[in-house]
């Protein structure tokens, strides 16, 4: 509470980051001893809360489960490599010293978007610019005991009026101009240096596509990831279902054991009340399959005792070999790169793309459409071209009637039928989007060259 207080009243605008480090300062509790760095070179030590920020499915829990962007853990160890095992709701893992350094970030402070679904014992609004009724409400009923909001004042208004104008704000319903005067801050504004005149910036360069065999290399590596990541995958679905078979038989066998076991106790109680003098004639039958059963159900005991005992033992090698398959797969950190693979990728393909919507091709036009207006389905109709353009400049355009280019065959390298059928793809999302069929578009649907 004291380290908003003091970021409030220096009436700057502050980031989250920011933020979390003076909180994780001011925590009179927090742990000592060997730290590592994060995001922003933010020291991290045993006991602090951090998140994870990009999806990584080679980085498994305890459980199976992968390490996702946004979840929450709070550091158990820091090693002296300065990696650090974390223990979160999906279960316990180590996170090497590279992701940390590139994809782990202290939670104690994270925007409104962020924080959704998560529920703490007292949570704090810090308010340093416009929003909307959605950034109101959602840090604001995120607190079990107590929510508090810390308003940042720069005008005439209360901290009461404040909140009242962002709760009766809507921005979904207001166009894009709107909200761009909305944020756009006063000339003399420049966030800490208030009142200070700032020379703009210089203009962004545009951003060029990949050169072919730069692109080349990156699908490859795609490939040969994504091959790893599903081979690796499948290793754990098989242990996931060996080790669901075995709970099952081991759940079959006591039920068994337990039956077989109440079968010999009323095998003998039969025997006590009715082999005596003056019993046995009317129950000759019962006394002949007690005998039997007392006879025989011991070693059905025995055997079915040692099955379960097996069934333990199968487990326990079946749940080591699956963390053997968790820690060769993170030690391979060339392995756990096909997100960030994928998302170079994907910005080559947006930059090719907004390069075409910018100065439009005629065959694009012909296939793909016009360029929408619709922001999403533009960004559909982006991604389409570019992952189209990045074929093309792999393999050239085609001629004739196709557009894309002609169906893989087996005699196709791996890197043809990767960029075929993600143009392909694309183009389906797009038309899913914007409700056109193959038909009405004159393309075939991709499938199988048998």
């Amino acid at each position: 509470v004291d380290a908003l207080s003091s970021l409030r009243d220096t009436q700057s605008v502050w980031r989250p980051a920011e933020i979390t480090r003076e909180i994780a300062a001011a925590l009179p509790t927090r742990l000592g001893g060997t730290a590592t760095e994060t995001v922003a070179r933010a020291r991290a030590h045993v006991g602090d809360m951090v998140a994870t920020r990009r999806n990584d499915r080679t980085l498994l829990t305890d459980r199976g489960r992968m390490v996702k962007n946004r979840d929450h853990w709070t550091i158990q160890a820091v090693h002296a490599d300065r990696s650090v095992t974390v223990a979160g709701t999906t279960g316990r893992v180590t996170l090497p010293v590279d992701y940390v350094a590139l994809d782990v970030e202290l939670a104690y402070a994270e925007t409104s978007h962020a924080t959704q679904g998560r529920t703490v014992d007292r949570s704090f609004l810090y308010l340093d610019a416009p929003t909307d009724t959605r950034g109101i409400y959602v840090p604001l009923t995120r607190g079990r005991t107590a929510n508090e909001a810390f308003i940042v004042l720069s005008d005439e208004r209360t901290a009461a009026e404040v909140i009242a104008e962002c709760v009766a704000r809507t921005w979904i319903d207001q166009p894009a101009t709107a909200l761009r005067l909305d944020h756009a801050p006063e000339p003399s504004d420049t966030g800490r240096g208030r009142g200070r005149d700032v020379a703009a910036a210089p203009a962004a360069r545009p951003r060029l596509p990949l050169p072919a065999d730069k692109l080349r290399e990156l699908i490859q590596r795609a490939i040969r990831q994504q091959a790893a990541a599903d081979k690796h995958q499948a290793a754990l679905d098989d242990h996931k279902q060996n080790l669901s078979n075995l709970a099952r038989w081991a759940r079959e066998a006591d039920r068994e054991y337990r039956s077989t076991g109440k079968r010999l106790a009323e095998a003998k109680r039969m025997l006590a009340e009715h082999d005596r003098p003056l019993h046995r004639r009317q129950h000759r039958a019962e006394i002949r399959q007690a005998k039997q059963d007392v006879a025989d159900l011991p070693g059905e005991l025995d055997a079915l005792n040692q099955e379960r005992t097996d069934l333990v033992s199968r487990h326990a090698a079946e749940k080591k070999a699956q963390h053997g398959t968790i820690t060769v797969a993170n030690a391979r950190p060339e392995d756990r790169a096909i997100d960030k693979t994928e998302a170079t990728l994907s910005n080559d393909a947006r930059t090719r793309g907004e390069q075409i919507a910018a100065d439009p091709d005629p065959r694009y036009l012909e296939h793909l459409g016009p360029v929408p207006e619709d922001p999403e389905a533009r960004e559909h109709w982006v991604d389409a071209a570019g992952r189209v353009a990045q074929h093309h400049a792999l393999w050239g355009q085609p001629t004739g009637a196709a557009f894309v280019g002609h169906m893989p065959t087996f005699d196709n390298d791996d890197d043809y039928r990767h960029t075929f059928y993600a143009a392909n793809q694309a183009i389906h999302y797009l038309d899913h989007t914007i409700g056109i069929p193959y038909p009405a578009q004159g393309r075939e649907a991709p499938g199988l060259s048998l």
